[in-house]
């Protein structure tokens, strides 16, 4: 019967101490997000020397190279981004057919039972979308993933990627 107390204060023991691991794990993340600026953006980081590195980081718009040593940061250039203009998106020709077609086979169903009009019939000079290949889709996904917290770092999946091609290469 001892035994049975002592597995269950041992049990509710660990989970009270996996709680407070859990609470404290969460309070610290939420407090160490806070402090952190969301519209600045650490575009690439590249090492010159042993203590030295030069970046690139976005702020509001506009990006800077910044010099970054052990004693100092120094702003080397400042150039502002260019917005891209919004296009119109060009509607495919068929699609105010497919709409006119079916506004008229619905007065004509109304008005009197005549052989339905296929909507989805379009000319062949309708415009046709391109999607971007598996290739291009792979590679944006892992520039999306080496733009994290830990890009330019030696725990960046990308830096040791860069390293088994340098490797790959002299050989």
């Amino acid at each position: 019967m001892d035994t049975i107390f002592l597995a269950l204060r041992v049990l509710v023991s660990l989970a009270a101490v996996l709680a407070v691991i859990w609470y404290v794990q969460r309070r610290w993340a939420r407090g160490r997000g806070a402090g952190h600026r969301k519209d600045i953006r650490v575009v690439s980081r590249q090492g010159v020397g042993s203590k030295a590195s030069v970046a690139v980081v976005e702020v509001d718009g506009t990006r800077f190279l910044l010099g970054v040593t052990e004693q100092s940061v120094n702003v080397l250039n400042a150039t502002p981004l260019q917005q891209p203009e919004l296009q119109a998106v060009p509607t495919a020709p068929g699609f105010a057919r497919i709409l006119d077609l079916q506004q008229a086979q619905v007065s004509q169903s109304n008005a009197q039972h005549a052989a339905p009009v296929d909507p989805l019939r379009v000319e062949p000079s309708a415009a046709v979308t391109v999607l971007p290949t598996r290739r291009q889709v792979r590679s944006s996904l892992q520039r999306e993933r080496a733009a994290g917290p830990f890009a330019g770092s030696i725990l960046s999946p990308d830096t040791w990627r860069q390293a088994g091609a340098a490797l790959r290469q002299a050989r």
